[in-house]
């Protein structure tokens, strides 16, 4: 990732102090916590204020290091909420909270001010997956996988089929597949020459009717 210059530089000091802000955008709103302190910067085109603590969610315990996807893994971070109350804790593991969007700012302090240098970087924008629950006498506390968007494109929708009556529902009136049925397509694997899945004489009557060059197997 590319920093701005000021972050850049306040990173190769050996004091900088560098929170995290984040953002999860809850059905009812959104909730804005930091690791430490406050901040406000623009977030979407508005002023936004990033608060050490909620009264009505707690606080941001932590936030985990950000791990590359490896095969069929997206990337995800955690991040634990120390909660006050059950009800907190109930309203955040509601099936409506899942797959809302999550960003994480990344930011950097002046030691000696406590100013923020240069501008707020967003690390990482993701969705929540589910909720792990973490109870005991005296406390609550939830921790929260965030996945990256790429994960979206690696789920697997085994009711899409090539076939017209799908293809109908999805794009009513459009009659791209209407006159296709069982047609397999052959991917050439180490050779230049396409392979035709059809008969000669099919494939010829095809390059006939769409006017398509037909390269004869």
């Amino acid at each position: 990732m590319t920093l701005s210059a000021p972050m850049a530089a306040a990173f190769e000091q050996g004091a900088v102090m560098p929170p995290c802000c984040l953002q999860w955008d809850l059905p009812g709103g959104a909730l804005r916590l930091s690791t430490v302190g406050f901040f406000s910067f623009t977030v979407d085109g508005a002023p936004a204020t990033f608060l050490e603590s909620s009264d009505t969610y707690g606080r941001l315990a932590g936030i985990g290091e950000i791990s590359d996807g490896i095969a069929d893994e997206a990337p995800t971070t955690p991040f634990v909420i120390m909660l006050p109350s059950a009800d907190a804790m109930a309203e955040l593991v509601a099936p409506a909270v899942q797959n809302s969007r999550v960003r994480i700012w990344n930011l950097a302090l002046d030691p000696v001010t406590g100013l923020v240098l240069g501008t707020p970087e967003l690390w990482f924008r993701g969705r929540s997956d589910a909720a792990v629950l973490n109870i005991d006498e005296a406390s609550y506390a939830i921790s929260v996988d965030v996945k990256s968007a790429l994960a979206r494109a690696q789920r697997t929708n085994e009711a899409a089929k090539v076939n017209n009556g799908f293809h109908q529902r999805c794009r009513p009136g459009e009659k791209g597949f209407q006159y296709v049925s069982s047609v397999n397509r052959s991917i050439p694997w180490g050779s230049d020459t396409p392979v035709s899945p059809l008969s000669g004489a099919q494939a010829a009557a095809f390059a006939r009717l769409y006017n398509t060059p037909y390269y004869g197997v």
